[in-house]
């Protein structure tokens, strides 16, 4: 039967519609109906614009439809299954919209207020207080990767090359990678997780910690490609992190903090106005 209603309606619909879209129905029709709860035409007005297409309209008019059913269906049961009190949600609306409105409020104030700027000084202060809050929670490594393919030329080059730390052997290296290297990444001053790496080659590193402490060197390879790795400093699960590896971390947990700073101060002068004003009264 509702699928009968809803065809009716879809039809009388588009007449209406592509014969005269600014006419006015006045007696506004009835297209659902779920108990004593009515939908009519006019509560389907706003949900397209007039160049959507014919077949996007019917779809987004039969969506609509099957929500308010399904919606007045619940409500429906919700009302026979609840008790009085359960069902007497005004001071949860109300509570709800007082929160709200503080909370706009609030980061309407935080934005206009707060001042984003975290200097090196303030970062490094609060690691040396909190140091012990940043724990590791995976290993980290220093590392100059390389992947090359195998018919590259002069690969024994790369060997010493990726070792090396002389300058004019780096230059090198660089050069070459640039030309013939599938990846070539060069992590001196960056610290990046382990698994990041490791996760690049065919090879099983097994216990990760004893890996690190064991080898600063790792080549191996596949039918394809070579990989070169030159681990230069780690760091282990579990120890506390550098501070270049938080630092953006630090600046959130700083600027959170502002954050917080300034809604007490709000919080607080908005108190103190009301009181100097005897805008409030407490009675015993």
């Amino acid at each position: 039967m509702l699928r009968i209603i809803f065809a009716i309606f879809l039809l009388t619909f588009l007449i209406i519609t592509s014969c005269n879209k600014n006419k006015v129905v006045e007696d506004s029709r009835l297209i659902a109906s779920v108990y004593e709860k009515k939908l009519y035409e006019k509560d389907l007005k706003g949900l397209f614009t007039e160049d959507i297409s014919k077949e996007d309209s019917l779809q987004i008019i039969k969506s609509y439809i099957d929500k308010w059913v399904r919606k007045q269906l619940l409500l429906e049961k919700a009302e026979l299954n609840l008790s009085p009190g359960q069902k007497d949600v005004e001071k949860q609306l109300d509570d709800y919209r007082s929160s709200l409105l503080i909370y706009k409020y609030e980061q309407q104030w935080i934005k206009q207020n707060l001042d984003t700027v975290v200097n090196d000084d303030e970062i490094q202060e609060y690691y040396d207080l909190y140091s012990s809050n940043f724990v590791l929670e995976d290993n980290i490594v220093k590392a100059l990767f390389i992947k090359v393919p195998n018919i590259s030329p002069n690969l024994n080059q790369v060997k010493q090359w990726y070792k090396s730390d002389k300058k004019d052997e780096l230059i090198k290296l660089e050069a070459y990678c640039f030309e013939f290297c599938k990846k070539y990444d060069n992590f001196n001053e960056e610290w990046i997780p382990f698994s990041t790496i490791i996760k690049e080659i065919p090879f099983d590193i097994g216990n990760q910690d004893n890996f690190l402490r064991r080898r600063k060197y790792i080549e191996t390879k596949d039918s394809i490609y070579s990989y070169y790795i030159y681990i230069k400093e780690y760091k282990l699960k579990n120890d506390i992190s550098p501070l270049s590896f938080i630092t953006e971390n630090i600046k959130q947990i700083i600027i959170n903090k502002r954050k917080l700073q300034l809604i007490n101060e709000l919080e607080n002068n908005i108190y103190n106005d009301a009181l100097n004003h005897g805008y409030y009264k407490i009675y015993n």
